[in-house]
């Protein structure tokens, strides 16, 4: 929800709303319910006297209308985009609808305005979303989110086809990099995948990497100071956070080699971590040759550490849409891609946190673990908590298999144990003489 609501306040300033009247709630003493200046109940009444512009609490149908129009044109924008109408209608639907939640709480819950929220004509924002009076289960998706686009998959939550990525496909798209791409071109795209597969960075984060990240001045640095991961903190990152993110030591090392150009910028900090082999100076690494071949700057590159062909920085729609191709060409499913890889490391990480925690008796509560993830992934969102779920989901499998597999075991050491006592019972009252004596009589 956070999400949905940063965008639709982003939105709201570029209306010109003004947000200034947020800072200095009042409390209107005839109701004790806390009121906005200039707002839409109140505003002859404030003493405003700056310019008039629309107010949060003045939104209604129409606005929420046109917002749902701005959004889906920026999520058709958004290199991450595949051509799918489908997928991108219910993305803004999901907006909408905590939209259409926020309002109800700012008129229910926190008393901001009367009137704001309703199915009566002179409610602003129509909906039944919040009517006491009908079963919620019984009102339609339309009826509570009127402005929302209509969809066959609104009412099951959005739900859209999304793929997790496998150990199996990872490999075999490295192994169709390795087999028809260039040297320099493979070299880049297998580093590429292996930061997604082993740290989980968006396509976006991946191509804002700068060389300095990876210096060997800072490998140096962070080596003295004995951290068990490398630290670092992606330029562009999603709701612009400034999260530092942990990279495995040897693809980090790895990730130092291949920008090298040839000169170290630390040299007494390289030789103290072993970057300079027996004296020996390493040679230029796929990013410095890429830039000879292409003759291109520092200043052309923005010291980007993924480049194209021409030397120019690699965009997140281009890591987008080849890590797509890619995955197509091994005959991955539909929904494959370079966020696919993101979403099998959340799943992964959240069945490793699940594991810890049950081991060490610490709760798995959704709200107890999402700043695990948020260490992972740079914010609990939507993936953190889908691979919550499924973790959550799989443990509890394992916990009911591993029960009824005790309950099992337990029931056939009951049946040996009552076998065993029958057969005692049975020497007992029927010894081997007695038993050979029958038989004879018999014969």
């Amino acid at each position: 929800m956070v999400n949905s609501l940063t965008r639709f306040a982003e939105y709201m300033v570029e209306r010109g709303v003004d947000w200034h009247c947020l800072q200095t709630a009042l409390l209107d003493s005839d109701t004790a319910y806390p009121r906005v200046p200039c707002s839409r109940n109140n505003r002859e009444r404030a003493d405003c006297t700056k310019k008039r512009v629309l107010h949060w609490l003045d939104v209604d149908s129409q606005f929420i209308a046109d917002f749902r129009k701005h959004e889906l044109s920026r999520v058709k924008a958004s290199p991450a985009w595949r051509g799918d109408n489908d997928n991108s209608k219910d993305t803004v639907n999901r907006k909408l609808v905590h939209i259409y939640q926020f309002y109800v709480w700012a008129q229910n819950i926190a008393r901001y305005a009367e009137k704001l929220v309703g199915w009566t004509e002179d409610c602003a924002i129509r909906s039944r979303l919040c009517d006491s009076r009908i079963d919620q289960s019984e009102v339609s998706f339309a009826e509570k989110f009127p402005e929302c686009f209509p969809s066959l998959r609104s009412d099951t939550g959005g739900a859209y086809a999304q793929h997790w990525a496998t150990n199996d496909e990872v490999r075999a798209v490295a192994m169709y990099i390795d087999e028809h791409s260039s040297a320099l071109i493979a070299e880049r795209d297998i580093l590429i995948l292996e930061l997604g597969r082993h740290v989980a960075w968006r396509a976006g984060s991946v191509s804002s990497l700068t060389t300095n990240l990876f210096s060997d001045r800072e490998i140096a640095k962070q080596m003295r100071e004995k951290r068990d991961e490398f630290l670092v903190t992606p330029p562009t990152q999603k709701n612009g956070h400034q999260f530092a993110f942990r990279v495995p030591w040897n693809l980090a090392l790895r990730v130092n080699a291949y920008i090298y150009e040839g000169v170290s910028d630390d040299s007494r900090g390289a030789t103290a971590v072993g970057l300079l082999k027996d004296g020996v100076a390493r040679g230029p690494g796929g990013r410095a040759k890429l830039t000879r071949q292409s003759g291109t700057s520092a200043r052309d590159t923005q010291r980007r550490i993924f480049l194209s062909k021409d030397g120019t920085p690699l965009s997140a729609h281009t890591v987008v849409n080849r890590f797509a191709k890619l995955f197509k060409r091994i005959g991955a499913p539909k929904g494959s891609g370079f966020h696919s890889v993101r979403r099998a490391r959340a799943d992964e990480f959240g069945d490793e946190m699940m594991e810890r925690r049950r081991r060490l008796n610490m709760s798995t509560a959704k709200e107890d673990v999402e700043r695990d993830f948020i260490e992972l992934l740079g914010h609990a969102g939507g993936i953190s908590y889908h691979a919550y779920v499924r973790s959550s989901g799989r443990t509890l499998k394992q916990s009911i298999e591993k029960q009824q597999h005790d309950e099992i075991v337990a029931k056939d050491i009951e049946n040996s144990q009552l076998t065993a006592k029958l057969a005692y019972q049975g020497e007992l009252f029927n010894p081997p003489e007695r038993r050979k004596k029958s038989r004879a009589a018999r014969r």
